[in-house]
């Protein structure tokens, strides 16, 4: 069966979405300082990699949160708080109450600092080189 969700998707952000679950679920365990900023280094890594970019902000009503953006504005969700899973596609739409659980807010805010810490950093370049890699080395990934 097919999504209803499917009609406001192109099969490039279809296909780009799969791609990002795929090479997710081949990634080594990232390695933080803090298990809270995990999400952070995951979002900024794939958005180096994939056309998407990552934002911050407030998963509602109270999660410090970092998800992906695609160019029409849907939303990856790597891991969304309290679930237990694959990444989830939502879609950018008023009427779509899924979307509207995810406020943007300021890096600065949300970041407490830590973004912008050596050993931060050097993860999202460590991640990033790895997603590169499983893109790289498998061909069912490019």
């Amino acid at each position: 069966m097919i999504s209803p969700v499917a009609k406001h998707l192109t099969k490039s952000e279809i296909t780009l979405f799969e791609i990002v679950k795929r090479t997710l679920h081949e990634l080594p365990e990232t390695k933080v300082e803090l298990e809270s900023d995990r999400i952070f280094v995951l979002t900024r890594a794939f958005s180096q990699v994939f056309p998407v970019y990552h934002e911050d902000g407030i998963y509602s009503p109270h999660y410090l949160h970092s998800w992906l953006r695609t160019e029409s504005g849907h939303i990856i969700d790597l891991h969304q708080p309290d679930t237990y899973g694959d990444p989830i596609l939502v879609i950018n739409s008023i009427g779509s109450r899924a979307f509207w659980q995810y406020n943007k807010r300021s890096t600065r805010a949300i970041s407490r600092g830590i973004f912008s810490m050596p050993p931060f950093r050097k993860a999202v370049r460590v991640t990033a080189k790895q997603i590169s890699d499983i893109i790289s080395e498998s061909p069912r990934l490019k």
